[in-house]
């Protein structure tokens, strides 16, 4: 019995002893001619049961307004947390020239997602009970700009992802639009060749013809041409793709009329 009010007492001490930390730590920024995202974390790494406090700031870098943009994290490897004072997306009609939108959220490792022993993973459902742990739900938006960023959590590093979404401008006086743009692969490895399939939906009335759609990369590098499939409105490219670094690269679609 002693030995367990020990463990108990080791265990409220480590749940309650949250060091104060005034410092912000920059851990990713992606940038378009048109979106910057900037992800700042308040410490450069954690345990693997901590609480992160993570801020995403999304900056107009173009000179034009954006219309009803809306940032968003994707939760993969991380879960969130304090439901009533985390802000897991930001949404406004109008985003002007340089102006900046931010929300700051909470969010802990995903045991689910990562191969925690034992004590990391009672400590962690604790400090989740504690600390308010939910599930979040993401909006379906068309994805403009995406920011993956790496944070670590003792041994465990969990992926951070931002999606950005706009209303993307139409083109030829109402007769094309881009409704939907995304990649089935998401991750590519290092040194490894992956197939990855763009796929593009569009609303026009218009005969679109095969070569008309192009996929670049956010360094303006032709990719892959999109054409149409056998469903109306779905426009299709295949690559072969691969990286020798660790990097986010986004890629675009456009329309050539």
């Amino acid at each position: 019995m002693k030995n367990f009010k020990k463990f108990l007492m080791v265990l409220f001490v480590i749940l309650m002893l949250s060091p104060l930390s005034l410092e912000a730590f920059a851990t990713d920024t992606v940038s378009s001619d048109t979106i910057k995202v900037e992800v700042t974390t308040d410490k450069s790494s954690y345990k693997p049961w901590q609480v992160a406090k993570i801020t995403a700031t999304v900056t107009n870098t173009g000179s034009e307004d954006l219309n009803n943009v809306i940032a968003q994290v994707v939760f993969d490897d991380l879960a969130p947390a304090g439901k009533s004072k985390s802000y897991t997306s930001k949404k406004v009609d109008v985003l002007k020239a340089g102006e900046s939108i931010s929300f700051t959220y909470k969010a802990t490792l995903d045991a689910d997602e990562h191969n925690l022993n034992i004590f990391e993973q009672i400590i962690l459902w604790l400090v989740r009970l504690f600390n308010g742990g939910y599930t979040a739900q993401t909006a379906d938006i068309y994805a403009i700009t995406q920011s993956s960023t790496e944070i670590k959590f003792g041994k465990y590093f969990a992926k951070n992802v931002i999606e950005v979404g706009y209303e993307e401008e139409v083109i030829d006086n109402d007769s094309f639009r881009f409704t939907d743009f995304y990649a089935d692969f998401y991750d590519i490895y290092i040194n490894k060749t992956e197939q990855v399939t763009f796929t593009a939906e569009v609303e026009t009335p218009l005969n679109i013809s095969n070569n008309s759609i192009s996929v670049f990369d956010n360094s303006n590098n032709f990719i892959c041409y999109l054409n149409p499939t056998d469903k109306s409105g779905t426009f299709e490219g295949t690559v072969s793709l691969s990286k020798d670094s660790p990097q986010n690269i986004e890629y675009y679609a456009k329309y050539y009329n």
